[in-house]
């Protein structure tokens, strides 16, 4: 089920171009959501692991990066309970969870002091946080979504801020699931009905 596939692109373009309703759309004062780059996909030695992540991860730092020299918000994920915590439907469906504390909860990529870093107990950043609340304070209209996994957290997160209001913005070679195939899928659905596909140089465009 795990491959290390290629960032093809320019295929998956050509493949989504006729669910595109807004190609071409520019944010307005957009936020960074860096979702779950955490050691727990990031080993090779984790069952969750993620082999084309070690693709996408100089594009996440290409676009935070980016959003720092302009003074964005930016918000980082990681997927984690707390010990003893109620795991409901997630834990029943994974049998497994990553609790709070251990080493595989740990960021890969370091945030800022004045960056927000959220625990998320499930896939959507929303569910059971502040986030809403937090980027509507900071007078963000638009979401810029990178990370892990593209079919689970990724597009969750796309769809859940959708709904919240926010214009998605989803960056198609900066996120990356198990598969190449599970990746474009979510391309496909959220291209159509949730989320604007982009390219992370397309992205450092819009802020240069």
């Amino acid at each position: 089920m795990k491959e290390k596939y290629p960032l093809r692109v320019e295929e998956w373009k050509k493949k989504i171009e006729k669910y595109e309703r807004h190609r071409g759309r520019r944010p307005s004062f957009p936020a960074l959501l860096v979702v779950d780059v955490q050691k727990f996909f990031f080993s090779p030695d984790s069952h969750a692991y993620i082999p084309s992540l070690s693709l996408v991860l100089p594009n996440i730092n290409k676009l935070l990066q980016g959003f720092r020299k302009k003074n964005l918000p930016v918000v980082f994920t990681y997927y984690a309970w707390k010990e003893g915590e109620d795991k409901g439907s997630m834990g029943r469906w994974w049998k497994d969870a990553v609790i709070e504390g251990e080493e595989r909860a740990q960021l890969v990529v370091a945030p800022r002091e004045e960056e927000k870093i959220l625990r998320k107990p499930h896939y959507s950043a929303f569910y059971k946080t502040d986030l809403e609340e937090y980027l509507k304070d900071k007078g963000v209209k638009d979401v810029v979504i990178c990370g892990v996994m593209t079919h689970l957290c990724c597009e969750t997160t796309a769809r859940d801020a959708f709904m919240r209001g926010f214009d998605v913005y989803f960056v198609m070679d900066a996120t990356a699931t198990f598969n190449e195939e599970l990746h474009l899928s979510s391309l496909l659905t959220l291209s159509h009905g949730f989320a604007v596909m982009v390219e992370t140089e397309e992205v450092i465009r819009w802020l240069s």
